[in-house]
């Protein structure tokens, strides 16, 4: 389970970080075929970084700042790591547990010993 939810996590960390935030803050490049490139760390150098965050808080309420944003940001992530490790924590304290009738039948037992 641990690395299903892994490969999941990050599979949501690159679509949003790399394709959905540059799309919508109009960094996104499109390709000849018409399908949009991946986001590509260079353009981040310099001022594009704050540049992206100011296009997100662009038209937001103004409790939306982009202090917010980015705080809001951290925590999408910090909530993405918690979550791979927790799953990690729960998959390597699983492990040495026997799952299923073997661990009744040990409990039944334990029970009559």
């Amino acid at each position: 389970m641990p690395l299903a939810t892994i490969c999941f996590s990050a599979l949501d960390f690159f679509g949003t970080q790399f394709y959905l935030l540059p799309y919508y803050t109009g960094f996104a490049t499109w390709l000849p075929n018409g399908s949009m490139h991946a986001m590509q760390l260079s353009k981040l150098q310099g001022h594009g970084l704050a540049l992206m965050i100011s296009r997100l808080a662009f038209n937001k309420p103004t409790f939306l700042g982009t202090s917010v944003l980015v705080a809001l940001w951290g925590l999408s992530i910090a909530a993405l790591i918690g979550l791979i490790l927790l799953s990690v924590a729960l998959g390597y304290r699983m492990s040495g547990r026997p799952s299923g009738p073997a661990r009744q039948t040990r409990h039944k037992s334990a029970a009559a010993g």
